[in-house]
């Protein structure tokens, strides 16, 4: 079964002590690519998190 059964995207969060932002945004299509499911990629735990409840349907 694909992950989108089960997934509604993934988050990854920059890690703000290497700034891998450039790097998280160049492996986003790759990771999507294989997982079948959309990749966010945020600045802050803060903005994963909002993220997060965007992809559930939360507000």
């Amino acid at each position: 079964m694909p992950l989108s059964q089960y997934c509604a995207g993934m988050i990854m969060t920059v890690n703000q002590q290497t700034n891998d932002k450039e790097q998280l945004m160049q492996l986003s299509p790759v990771v999507s690519a294989v997982y079948g499911v959309p990749i966010f990629v945020e600045e802050t735990l803060d903005g994963a998190y909002a993220q997060a409840n965007k992809l559930l349907g939360n507000k």
